[in-house]
């Protein structure tokens, strides 16, 4: 009984101490990223009367047709884990598309903040013209590495799939040939992002 109650006292006093040092921690944190989006696939739906059609609008393979940037501010909820909201923009070539975001992005990292981190994000995206979209959702797995570090600022690299499913009903046909309507549009990614840290 006291060799249990000795081993209590110590997982207890070693928590202390480990509380106390996360104090000291940074809870707080902003990122900044710019990304080269790759369309691995472009899905387009629509429907000729009531018959229901699927074509890629892209030939498959990896195409530079997206950029974006978006900027995330995050909350340490443990050393390796942290939660934040997000906002930004990414535009797409062919069809010409321009979409913002405003979401969340849950990191994991492995050692602490400084370090190699995986993370996943969801994100309602919004269109200031429905004409393109009316509106639609972007969810994204990623990875990301710091490749340099000093006390204020860590810049780091980030690869990541994602998917965007946009809702075309009532927007603009993409064929333009007077019989589609336009059902949804899906965007399967990868991509590269470069951001700082701070």
């Amino acid at each position: 009984m006291k060799k249990q109650i000795i081993h209590v006292l110590v997982l207890c006093i070693g928590m202390l101490c480990n509380a106390q040092s996360d104090k000291d921690l940074k809870k707080w944190y902003s990122t900044v990223e710019l990304e080269t989006v790759f369309v691995n696939k472009l899905e387009y739906n629509y429907g000729l009367g009531h018959t229901g059609h699927e074509d890629d609008i892209a030939d498959n393979g990896f195409k530079l047709k997206s950029f974006g940037v978006q900027f995330a501010y995050n909350y340490l909820v443990f050393k390796n884990l942290s939660i934040g909201v997000l906002g930004g923009f990414q535009t797409l070539a062919d069809p010409n598309l321009f979409m913002l975001k405003l979401g969340g992005v849950l990191k994991f990292y492995f050692v602490d903040r400084d370090n190699i981190y995986i993370y996943i994000q969801g994100t309602p995206l919004i269109s200031l013209n429905k004409d393109q979209f009316k509106k639609g959702f972007g969810g994204r797995f990623g990875m990301g590495l710091p490749i340099y570090r000093n006390d204020n600022f860590n810049i780091t690299t980030n690869i990541f799939a994602e998917m965007n499913q946009l809702d075309l009903k009532g927007a603009k046909p993409i064929y333009e040939n007077g019989f589609e309507e336009p059902l949804d549009l899906i965007m399967r990614s990868w991509g590269i992002s470069f951001g700082i840290q701070f």
